[in-house]
């Protein structure tokens, strides 16, 4: 017999609803969720503050009331091949400090649910996607905070600091200690002295053998930036010994309060005085001289335009004692760097006041990559590098051009005396044009005093100056003097009086090779020194490329 199904269906309907009905009421024995593994809990984070660090995490599932206990691991790679710290805890949230770990050192974590009575651990373990540093208690060093000498460095409050550890990273350097006082640990600041300019550094904060922080700071180029309404004979005058003073753009006068022209005075220190912009030609001094008075007093000139016309300068650096001429000086080193000199009366540098010979003595003269010009126009009587009495270390000419100048360019020839190590004379890429007279030996002179000369890739012309005799380029006869002219160009070179000028004396040996005389059709007014294209002068050096100052090469 066929049974409709829709029929069927009708009469089951009563004794479902009484089952759905049944199973609604309430049952008096209530069953708990009792897992047979505990969960692996979920949702790690780190918050890392000073020297601590706080782990949180969730809890695991249907862990309440078990009793269960977490596991927490700390290792410094996300392999966990080495485990570097290990706790256990109860509660959901844990705090390391700097006993436990190490600050700056990154690390990873990791939580895993213990074992209870009821339940085995859990199968996995939650762990951090990326590592964590503690930063430590010692802070970031604002600009300031900073000079171009010292630090001020401070750290949040704790009574276990002990020292700072300074270490020079670029360029690197020496470590040293710097002990913290009482007062210092009360103030949770120092001062760090005896910093170098423009060096970067590493500070370690330490209390005992532990790191309790650290940072890294630069310190500031200049000690003092000016702007041009501001009085540099002030800034010169104020500065302590190895400031830098950078000059912002503009013109700067060498005036005193009553608007007089006045000398630039360094007594037993030495400074530098640089452009900020690189430039000689937006940043210009118009000045008198700069004397350089006593011992370790020095000048760093660096990129700046110095004009001697308004303050009728007879000359750039003018060597002498702090009360007298006569005193004994032992200066620091001179440099004239990427500077165009101008208008000079007298000479660029006079250094032959001492009383006898070895009374000023310096090491190092350095003038590279300038353009000298208008010294001693008049070729009255002066050097325009006037060392003779000065016992000096080196002197390096290299990268410059000079022109119409007198009477000769170095002159250092009152013989120093026995035992005195030879000084060097080094004159290499240069371009010189219309300078000498007054007969002297117009490129270096060294008389009777032994010098170690080497002239090299240079051109030479024009010399003497009209109206001048010379007695050649060159002179030496010291004991121990050497004298080398290689790949050096010269030409309109005469002795004034209708002869050829010879290149060194006749009791002067000097060592010659790979010399040329292409006449570039250079006069007296010339100033544009740029050598023509496809010059053979423009391959003619000792490694292969041009010869004189290399800006006229391009």
């Amino acid at each position: 017999m066929k049974i409709n199904k829709k029929y069927i269906v009708w009469l089951l309907l009563p004794a479902l609803g009484a089952t759905m009905l049944t199973s609604c009421k309430k049952n008096d024995t209530a069953t708990t969720f009792t897992p047979s593994r505990a969960f692996t809990p979920a949702g790690l984070s780190t918050t890392p503050s000073g020297a601590t660090v706080k782990i949180d995490w969730k809890a695991s599932l249907f862990s309440n009331g078990t009793g269960l206990t977490y596991t927490v691991d700390v290792s410094k790679d996300n392999t966990f091949a080495t485990v570097d710290y290990t706790t256990s805890t109860s509660a959901v949230t844990l705090t390391l400090t700097d006993q436990q770990l190490l600050v700056g050192q990154p690390y990873f974590v990791r939580v895993k649910a213990n074992a209870t009575a009821t339940a085995a651990g859990s199968n996995a373990y939650v762990v951090t996607t990326s590592s964590f540093t503690m930063p430590g208690i010692l802070q970031t060093v604002p600009n300031a905070d900073l000079s171009s000498k010292t630090a001020t460095l401070r750290w949040l409050a704790d009574a276990g600091v002990t020292k700072i550890t300074i270490t020079p990273t670029a360029p690197a350097g020496t470590p040293f200690d710097v002990t913290l006082a009482a007062a210092d640990v009360t103030a949770q600041s120092k001062l760090v002295t005896g910093l170098t300019a423009n060096v970067t550094y590493r500070a370690d904060l330490y209390g005992g053998t532990r790191v309790k922080g650290f940072t890294t700071f630069t310190t500031p180029l200049y000690t003092r930036v000016l702007s041009a309404t501001e009085s540099i004979v002030d800034a010169v005058t104020n500065a302590a010994n190895g400031d830098i003073i950078g000059l912002n753009a503009g013109t700067y006068d060498a005036k005193d309060a009553t608007s007089a022209f006045v000398n630039f005075t360094l007594a037993q220190k030495a400074i530098t005085l640089q452009s900020i912009s690189g430039n000689p030609a937006d940043t210009k001094i118009n000045f008198k001289e700069f004397t350089l008075r006593g011992t370790g007093a020095g000048i760093t000139l660096k990129n700046i335009g110095l004009d001697g016309t308004a303050g009728a300068a007879a000359y750039l650096i003018n060597f002498t004692g702090v009360a007298a001429d006569a005193e004994k000086c032992n200066y620091a080193n001179v440099s004239v760097d990427g500077c165009t000199v101008s208008n000079v009366t007298s000479a660029l540098m006079r250094g032959n006041r001492g009383s006898a010979a070895t009374d000023y003595k310096i090491g190092n003269i350095l003038i590279n990559n300038s353009v000298i010009s208008s010294i001693n126009t008049a070729v009255t009587g002066f050097n325009t590098i006037e060392l003779s009495k000065m016992q000096f270390t080196r002197i390096d000419i290299t990268n410059n051009t000079f022109y119409d100048f007198g009477r000769a360019l170095v002159v250092a020839s009152t013989a120093l005396g026995t035992g005195v190590p030879i000084p060097a004379v080094n004159i290499d890429k240069c371009t010189f044009n219309f300078f000498g007279g007054n007969n002297m030996y117009t490129l270096v002179d060294g008389n009777t005093n032994p010098l170690a000369v080497t002239v090299t890739n240079n051109i030479i012309a024009n010399t003497p100056k009209a109206g001048n005799t010379t007695a050649g380029l060159l002179r030496g006869s010291g004991s121990g003097s050497t004298f080398s002219f290689n790949n050096n160009n010269t030409f309109g070179l005469n002795n004034g009086s209708g002869g050829a000028a010879l290149i060194n004396a006749t009791n002067t040996t000097v060592t010659t090779g790979a010399n040329t005389t292409t006449d570039l059709g250079w006069i007296a007014t010339t100033t544009n020194f740029t050598l023509p294209a496809g010059s053979s002068l423009r391959t003619a050096s000792t490694t292969g490329g041009a010869i004189g100052d290399p800006r006229w090469a391009k």
